[in-house]
C-alpha cells in the first residue's frame, strides 16, 4: 500500500460434492449445455467474456494474444450454457483432475439464471465421475444460498490461490467519463509516486458520469490509495483515518460516498 495501492477483494472458491445437485439435474430446464475443448471453442469462449465484461465491474482483459496460450496448451474443457435459441448464457472453463478426483472450475460467469442453473447441472452431472467440484466464484457471490442442502463450503483459500488483487489509479484527471453517482467536491490528493497526481481536483457526478478538472478548494485531503479504494470498491471515506488514507471532514465523506456507492470488483485476470 505505501506504493499507492488499494487491496481488492479476492475471489471466492465454493466446495462441494456434485451428488448434492441431483435434485436440480432432475429438474426441467430449458436451453443446454454443450462441452467443448479450449482449442475449438476459445474464439467465442473469448468473445463472450468481451461481452461480459461490459456490464461488469472491474472485469479486467488482457490482450487476446495472452489468452491465446490457454488455446495452445489445451488442458481445460469449456462448457457453454445456452438458451433455447441458441445464445451464450454462461460459460464455465474447467478440468478433471481424475476419476474420483476433482472437478476444478477456474471461471464460472453466468448472464442470467437460466446460464448459471444450467452450468450447475453440468457440474452436477459430473457425481460418477468426481467426488468433488472446486468452482471460482465472484467475490460478491453467496453461491451457499444458490441452492438447497448443498452442504458446501466457501472460503477465499484454494491450493493455488492468488492472492487478493490490488488497484491503483494512475491519472487522476484520466477518470472523467466513468460511471458515478452524484454530487460534487473538492480534494487534495497526496500521490508520492505519480506527481501529475499530486494536486487538488474537483471531482463531480452528473447524470450517472464523473468528470474530473483541476484546481478547486480542498477542504479535505486523501492519499491516492484511498482515491483508487473508492473508485474500484466504492470504501467507505470514514475508514480512511484508520488506514493512513487521509482524514476527511463529514461533509467530504458524504459527498465521497454519493459519488463513490459500494461495488464489489470482479477482477478475472490473475497479474
Amino acid at each position: 500500500e505505501r506504493l499507492g495501492y488499494a487491496t481488492l477483494p479476492s475471489a471466492r472458491f465454493l466446495t462441494l460434492n456434485p451428488t448434492a445437485l441431483a435434485p436440480l439435474v432432475r429438474l426441467d430446464k430449458p436451453g443446454r449445455c454443450e462441452q467443448v475443448m479450449m482449442k475449438d471453442g476459445f474464439d467465442e469462449w473469448h468473445a463472450f467474456l468481451e461481452r461480459y465484461q461490459e456490464n461488469t465491474h472491474g472485469f479486467a482483459l488482457k490482450h487476446v494474444s495472452n489468452a491465446r496460450r490457454l488455446q495452445d496448451a489445451n488442458e481445460w474443457w469449456i462448457a457453454f450454457a445456452r438458451d433455447d435459441d441458441g445464445e451464450i448464457a454462461g460459460a464455465m472453463t474447467y478440468k478433471i483432475t481424475g476419476y474420483t478426483g476433482k472437478l476444478i472450475a477456474d471461471t464460472f460467469y453466468a448472464t442470467n439464471a437460466l446460464g448459471q442453473y444450467q452450468l450447475l447441472d453440468w457440474v452436477g452431472r459430473h457425481a460418477d465421475q468426481v467426488k468433488e467440484a472446486v468452482i471460482e466464484v465472484a467475490p460478491g457471490e453467496l453461491p451457499e444460498t444458490w441452492f438447497r442442502d448443498l452442504d458446501a463450503t466457501v472460503r477465499t483459500d484454494a491450493e493455488d490461490a492468488w492472492v487478493g488483487p490490488m488497484s491503483r489509479v494512475v491519472n487522476v484527471a484520466g477518470l472523467t467519463g466513468i460511471a458515478s453517482g452524484e454530487g460534487e467536491v473538492a480534494l487534495k490528493i497526496q500521490d508520492h509516486f505519480c506527481p501529475w497526481n499530486d494536486g487538488v481536483f474537483t471531482l463531480r457526478g452528473e447524470g450517472g458520469v464523473l468528470s474530473v478538472s483541476a484546481g478547486g478548494e480542498a477542504s479535505s485531503g486523501i492519499s491516492v490509495q484511498g482515491l483508487s479504494a473508492l473508485v474500484f470498491l466504492g470504501a467507505d471515506p470514514a475508514t480512511f483515518p484508520f488506514r493512513g488514507w487521509g482524514d476527511p471532514d463529514p461533509a467530504t465523506v458524504e459527498a465521497l460516498r454519493s459519488l463513490f456507492p459500494p461495488i464489489i470488483p470482479d477482477v478475472h485476470e490473475k497479474f
